[in-house]
């Protein structure tokens, strides 16, 4: 799935009042993958891109497939790193849906 077409179902879902659930790993512990309605489940696993890195901002730009491992090995060669430590396996994606 692309950017662009994550929007038009994201819009149509909204314009239908349908629930989406997001799914980047599989590796939650926090029920993230619960669904309480109906609707849809959307699968990131190809969105696993690290975009850009703002070192001054101390910011990231990444797709939610992202691991935090892959992550953190990406910044440690400018010299920084992603604090969070939530187990192996864990999505970024996935981490911001249960708010770690």
């Amino acid at each position: 799935m692309v950017t662009s077409t994550f929007r038009t179902v994201s819009f149509l879902a909204g314009r239908t009042q349908a629930c989406i659930r997001r799914y980047s790993g599989g590796a939650s512990f926090a029920g993230a993958l619960t669904q309480t309605r109906t609707g849809l489940c959307i699968d990131f696993k190809h969105m696993d891109k690290i975009l850009a890195v703002l070192k001054d901002d101390m910011d990231v730009v990444i797709q939610p497939a992202v691991g935090w491992q892959e992550l953190n090995a990406h910044l440690e060669t400018r010299g920084l790193f992603f604090p969070p430590d939530p187990g192996p396996g864990a999505k970024v994606g996935g981490m911001v849906l249960v708010d770690l």
